[in-house]
């Protein structure tokens, strides 16, 4: 059998190889040829061109009209750390195409944390998890409105009668929100 692995990861193998933590066996078959990519954070103006491949990606994907990035979205997307890396923005993406629709992507429509220069000041997990840092200028409770929204559509997987459910609130009241944030049907 001949077999060639491609793989990903997050952790250090080499530290974790030398810790005990993984098998060295293991590490010397995986590490013939490896390559290092820096974290999203890093290369903040690979993002952009990611967002845009991945935006394309997922409306041809959903069949849906193609969307493009205003530069107002453009500089949200490069002052982000994405946390999640590449992953977090696909997601991302995939949320712009699926919930909103114009054609234009604006910041406020990529859902991300708001409030401050780097985006962190409203931050709400798929799982729940909720951290909120007041900036300087201070914070709208709106914007705290629309993440929360965004938050519970992701967690139902786009299934609005989940997403009402999840917030306590009818599927009318959920669709009514949806049309004042402009986060698309």
């Amino acid at each position: 059998i001949d077999v060639q692995v491609i793989a990903a990861t997050s952790r250090d193998l080499e530290s974790a190889t030398r810790l005990g933590e993984f098998r060295e066996d293991l590490y010397q078959r995986l590490s013939v040829a490896v390559i290092r990519i820096p974290p999203l954070r890093d290369r903040e103006q690979d993002a952009v061109l990611i967002a845009r491949d991945l935006l394309e990606d997922a409306s041809r994907r959903y069949k849906l009209p193609a969307r493009t990035l205003s530069p107002e979205a453009e500089a949200a997307l490069r002052r982000y750390p994405w946390p999640g890396n590449v992953r977090e923005l696909a997601n991302t993406m995939e949320r712009v195409v699926l919930f909103s629709d114009a054609e234009l992507v604006r910041a406020e429509d990529l859902g991300l944390p708001v409030g401050s220069p780097n985006g962190s000041a409203v931050s709400l997990e798929v799982s729940g998890d909720i951290r909120i840092d007041f900036p300087e200028a201070g914070l709208s409770l709106e914007a705290v409105e629309r993440a929360v929204l965004v938050a519970a559509l992701a967690k139902a997987g786009g299934n609005q009668s989940e997403a009402a459910r999840l917030l306590g609130i009818s599927r009318d009241t959920l669709r009514y929100r949806i049309a004042k944030f402009g986060l698309g049907d």
